[in-house]
């Protein structure tokens, strides 16, 4: 029999996970204060249908209680018109796809009906911009790292966190941005690498805050042109 983390039983309230959150990652150096950051930029990526269509192969049933705060932080910063980026993971045909298609044998091709965006990302633009990517770091991207070129930090949502997650919020310093994960508007296969993920960036590589906690920084330190 496979044994359970404790830590994370099977319950749907969307609260009680992310008290268990703060409390795993309590003390750790991602949870400092996000005082400072002036000018943020919102990514938000890889909501694809392949991770948040219930018929898919890979539904990721997580996101159903990441997408509401994931889209609160969107409606945020279009407000106060600052960059916000969906990102799509699709390799083209004369890609092949190096790492991703050696461990999950497989490429994500842009004609696969499972490569469409979200349908309710739909409604965020044309106020945000859409950037095709092809590797986990999505700042690998000239488009992206165009439209975060005045920012300080970049603030980063959607799927999956043990993945293009990781690999983004890491790549950030590489680029001199001050990376920000929201821990309870991001999704993994299983909330064990969900939070496995976070441990590691809150071990010093990026902020592990909360939905609530980025739209107060928003309040507090950014204000609508």
């Amino acid at each position: 029999m496979k044994s359970r983390c404790k830590l994370f039983p099977d319950t749907p309230h969307p609260g009680l996970h992310l008290e268990q959150l703060l409390e795993a990652l309590e003390g750790t150096r991602g949870r400092g204060s996000l005082a400072g950051l002036s000018r943020p930029g919102l990514l938000i990526l890889d909501l694809q249908r392949l991770f948040t269509d219930s018929r898919s192969p890979a539904f990721l049933p997580q996101w159903n209680t990441c997408r509401p705060r994931c889209f609160s932080l969107v409606e945020a910063f279009i407000q106060r018109a600052l960059p916000v980026v969906f990102t799509r993971h699709v390799h083209g045909t004369e890609d092949d796809g190096f790492l991703i298609k050696r461990f999950f044998g497989r490429l994500q091709r842009p004609d696969d009906p499972l490569s469409e965006l979200s349908p309710d990302v739909r409604h965020w633009l044309p106020s945000a911009s859409v950037v095709d990517k092809d590797r986990h770091s999505a700042l690998l991207q000239p488009e992206v790292m165009d439209r975060l070129a005045e920012c300080d930090c970049v603030v980063i949502t959607g799927v999956q966190t043990p993945l293009c997650i990781l690999a983004t919020a890491l790549d950030a310093a590489r680029v001199r941005l001050v990376s920000v994960v929201v821990m309870d508007a991001t999704a993994a296969r299983t909330r064990e690498l969900h939070l496995s993920a976070l441990r590691c960036l809150a071990a010093g590589h990026a902020h592990v805050a909360t939905t609530q906690e980025v739209l107060d920084l928003l309040k507090e330190g950014v204000r609508d042109e």
